[in-house]
């Protein structure tokens, strides 16, 4: 009856010890839904980062805009360009909606004005570097503000050269010249 009753708790105790052993490694795995790893691999797995943002979606690990945002990345890098362009729309339509992080708002309005020049839309492209350079006058970014003027500056003289675009163009250029 002892030798029953050590046998059970023996079994009890690897039952509760592979329990435990089990909930490590879940928590070592969710690791893997995290923005950074998932940064570091969509370039060389890109079907293994769609499927950890898939994951981490279901989790709830990362925040929708960021998810978005990473997806957009991988569908770039596969030259999937207007999947890109939609799931940087989302991301950017979250950013507008919650208005928690303008730098981030800021980074999608850039990546939707390459986008938008990549499927040759350059008025859809235009109004985006128009509205980044207005967040980042917002913003005082100057590192933002020179990516997005350098996308006008191409944009503007590359189409059919308007004397309204090229006055903006110039009146941004002297704005940022005199803050620096």
């Amino acid at each position: 009856m002892k030798s029953i009753r050590s046998v059970i708790c023996f079994c009890l105790f690897l039952f509760v010890f592979n329990q435990l052993l089990f909930a490590d490694k879940t928590i070592e795995n969710d690791s893997l839904y995290t923005s950074e790893y998932i940064s570091r691999i969509y370039m060389a797995e890109p079907e293994r980062a769609l499927s950890l943002l898939d994951g981490a979606e279901s989790k709830k690990t990362i925040p929708l805009r960021i998810i978005h945002e990473l997806r957009s990345r991988v569908y770039r890098n596969m030259y999937m360009t207007k999947l890109a362009f939609l799931y940087a729309k989302k991301s950017y339509l979250l950013d507008s909606v919650s208005q928690k992080d303008p730098k981030h708002l800021l980074t999608m309005t850039v990546d939707l004005a390459e986008l938008a020049v990549l499927m040759s839309d350059h008025k859809e492209s235009m109004r985006y570097a128009l509205d980044g350079i207005k967040l980042a006058q917002k913003e005082r970014s100057r590192k933002v503000k020179a990516k997005n003027l350098k996308g006008y500056l191409k944009q503007s003289l590359g189409e059919e050269v308007q004397p309204k675009r090229l006055e903006e163009t110039i009146k941004l250029c002297t704005e940022i010249v005199r803050e620096q």
